[in-house]
């Protein structure tokens, strides 16, 4: 969701009226499109961010998974050494 609101209204009057009550600019219909475009742009890399920091925490999580299964010496070893174990991890 865009941090900034876009509000279209049919009268001048009914738009110069909630701008003085709710502050806001007046835009035309270019600019209004315009900072739709740049929200949507910033939107888009927010979600790539957040998908990219999603994907590299489950690796990790996979890495230290496959450590603990496959580790011969954390295979044996009881809760408390492998709760250490993890905690050394993060």
């Amino acid at each position: 969701m865009p941090k900034r609101a876009k509000c279209a209204y049919a009268k001048k009057e009914a738009t110069e009226e909630f701008v003085s009550q709710n502050r806001g600019n007046l835009a035309s219909f270019q600019q209004a499109i315009k900072a739709t475009f740049e929200d949507m742009y910033a939107n888009t890399k927010m979600i790539q961010e957040s998908r990219k920091m999603r994907r590299m925490e489950r690796k990790r999580k996979l890495r230290v998974w496959t450590i603990l299964k496959f580790n011969p010496t954390l295979k044996r070893a009881g809760i408390q050494k492998r709760l250490k174990f993890l905690d050394s991890c993060f």
